[in-house]
């Protein structure tokens, strides 16, 4: 859509992206003149009042988180979650700016590491394992078979 739009627009659109994007991964508030001139526009089409958006299904790409935080300029936290236990295993802290990671495991669980093949997460992963097994109190001990 951007590119459709034209030089002008493009280059705008661009230099506003990479300032926020800047400041985002320096911690720093952007300049509020790129939300005035640009991603106004864009919060609109979500009815311009959404302030905080949450995600607790796949990962996201850090890509797309990345671009959901400076297009639509709000908080955006991601957990993660299943049906066997009750919904949340981790979620982000609100202060957390870090992009590509699900956040600290809930206090009731306890989380051990282990290779999933099939989804490609192994428990070698560097810098940052990714696997999944999760046990706790909360956790179903069996699911209503039908």
């Amino acid at each position: 859509m951007v590119k459709s739009s034209g030089g002008m627009k493009e280059r705008l659109f661009n230099a506003a992206y990479n300032s926020k994007k800047q400041a985002l991964l320096n911690g720093k508030n952007a300049s509020a003149i790129w939300d005035r001139l640009v991603f106004n526009k864009i919060k609109d089409k979500l009815g311009g009042r959404v302030r905080f958006m949450t995600s607790g299904a796949s990962p996201m790409s850090p890509e797309v988180m990345e671009f959901m935080k400076i297009c639509f300029g709000a908080r955006v936290l991601e957990g993660y979650g299943m049906t066997e236990t009750a919904c949340v295993i981790s979620g982000m802290d609100e202060g957390d700016n870090l992009i590509g990671h699900v956040g600290s495991p809930n206090p009731a669980c306890e989380i051990k590491l282990v290779d999933v093949p099939e989804m490609n997460y192994t428990s070698a992963d560097q810098p940052h394992p990714r696997a999944k097994f999760v046990l706790g109190a909360f956790c179903f001990s069996r699911l209503l078979q039908r």
